[in-house]
């Protein structure tokens, strides 16, 4: 219908690729295939952003599509999540390093000069930024711009890290890492959930 975001999937087991399709005001947008997360919903209504990733970052807003590439000061066209703040701005995990996009502008990126070491990023979070990698733990970036670093001696059971949510209710960070379920205070204290049925999360 018009105004929905319509997911076809290629592969409706898996949800890999999908062809996405926009109708709004009797405009159809078809995106071809592009990689679909497998939480996405197979049709949501639009009265929020939606973000994308066909090589690179696209938003699509009540009709108003924004792309956001190289050329735009993303490090690189693979985007692996985004996160919406408070304040309206968004972070963006990506290979290269984190993203901070304010008012369809690139505000900041973070990346090996700010002192990340391993800039494979998958998961990010607000707070103080919270960037989980692919193989090099958590790197917390405070408000200054300071870069301090959280792996396996502070508790995680792995240094890949897929998945970092944050709890409201809870005042706490959930941490999905490539073999273990945790959480993280707002000290940065992580505890790992023992004896959970399944260790090959990937997402909550």
């Amino acid at each position: 219908e018009n105004g929905d975001l319509v997911i076809r999937a290629k592969d409706l087991n898996s949800m890999k690729k999908a062809v996405v399709c926009f109708w709004y005001e009797n405009i159809a947008y078809d995106t071809g295939y592009v990689d679909v997360p497998t939480d996405l919903d197979y049709s949501r209504d639009l009265t929020k952003t939606v973000f994308y990733s066909d090589f690179g970052l696209v938003r699509f807003d009540h009709g108003n599509l924004v792309t956001f590439g190289v050329e735009d000061g993303i490090p690189s066209k693979r985007i692996r999540a985004v996160s919406e703040c408070s304040d309206g701005s968004y972070i963006v995990a990506c290979t290269g390093g984190v993203v901070v996009i304010r008012d369809d502008k690139v505000e900041t990126v973070y990346d090996a000069t700010s002192g990340i070491t391993n800039i494979e990023i998958l998961t990010v979070a607000e707070g103080t930024i919270l960037a989980g990698t692919d193989g090099d733990g958590i790197y917390v970036i405070s408000p200054s711009a300071e870069v301090s670093h959280l792996d396996t001696s502070n508790g995680l059971m792995s240094d890949v890290v897929l998945r970092i949510k944050k709890d409201v209710s809870r005042d706490i960070y959930w941490i999905v890492t490539s073999n273990s379920l945790a959480y993280m205070t707002a000290d940065y204290k992580i505890t790992t959930i023992n004896n959970f049925p399944y260790s090959n999360n990937f997402d909550l």
